[in-house]
């Protein structure tokens, strides 16, 4: 049986959430990656990266996690 999930700030029953684009940096790489909000009071409820990196990211990315 599926739960509903519920906002931690404002308690309003999510059943769908606003999804927008972002960056995420360590200081030195930025990744895309896309951030989940309540549609009520806006709370950032998550964060993911974005599984679609653009090709020229990739090799940053595989030089960042030490991958060659």
């Amino acid at each position: 049986m599926f739960k509903l999930a519920k906002c931690p700030k404002c308690e309003n029953v999510v059943q769908q959430a606003r999804l927008e684009h972002m960056d995420i940096t360590d200081g030195k790489l930025i990744v895309q990656a896309f951030s989940a909000s309540c549609p009520v009071c806006q709370t950032i409820l998550g964060v993911v990266t974005d599984p679609r990196p653009h090709d020229n990211m990739l090799g940053k990315i595989a030089k960042a996690l030490g991958i060659h």
